[in-house]
Order: C-alpha cells, then structure tokens, then sequence
C-alpha cells in the first residue's frame, strides 16, 4: 500500500512539472517566451506554471514583409483545454509582433 501511494505521489509530481524546463538548452526559445511572459504580464514563473495551459509549443516562424525581407521570429505557442493563443516574437528586437487566440473546436 506504502508503495502505491509513493508511485501515485511520484507520477502526479511528474505532470505539475514546468512547461518551459525542456527549452532550457535553447536561449533563442526560452528568450521568445519571457518575452511573451512581460507583454502578457506574468513572470516566467507563473506563465511557465500556469494551471490552464495543458501544454506551451515553440518553434521558429518567419514573417515576409512587405519589400520582401525576411525576418525571423520565433512562434510560441499556448494551449488550454478549449482554446490555444500564439505569439509571435521577432528576433532581432524581442517585440511581439502578431497575436492570436483560437478555438480548438
């Protein structure tokens, strides 16, 4: 019985484990997401632990302008239970430059 309820405490521990922990080898990812964390108004902290975010996605983007130039940007990514929201943060001077919320539905 001792070693259910260890086993049992041990996987819930595993799953209330920070989002962000798995970009942490990856400064142009973790940089976009405190980024994202200052414009929403939240710390790293408590973005990184939301209770409503099932789980936080990033990945490289790229926006076209209007002359053609390329600028690239890093597209971070939150989803909930019903909706996702997405950032877009522009490397060279770390703005948000496009946001979006949209259900999952």
């Amino acid at each position: 019985m001792k070693f259910i309820l260890v086993a049992l405490f041990s996987v819930s521990s595993a799953f209330a484990a920070d989002l962000c922990t798995r970009y942490d080898n990856n400064a142009r990812y973790s940089k976009a997401i405190s980024t994202v964390a200052t414009h929403l108004g939240y710390s790293l902290e408590a973005l990184c632990n939301h209770p409503l975010f099932l789980d936080i996605e990033v990945q490289p983007s790229r926006v076209i302008t209007r002359n053609g130039d390329i600028e690239p940007h890093v597209k971070v990514q939150f989803h909930k239970n019903y909706e996702s929201c997405y950032y877009k943060v522009r490397d060279l001077d770390q703005a948000v430059t496009e946001s979006r919320c949209y259900s999952g539905f």
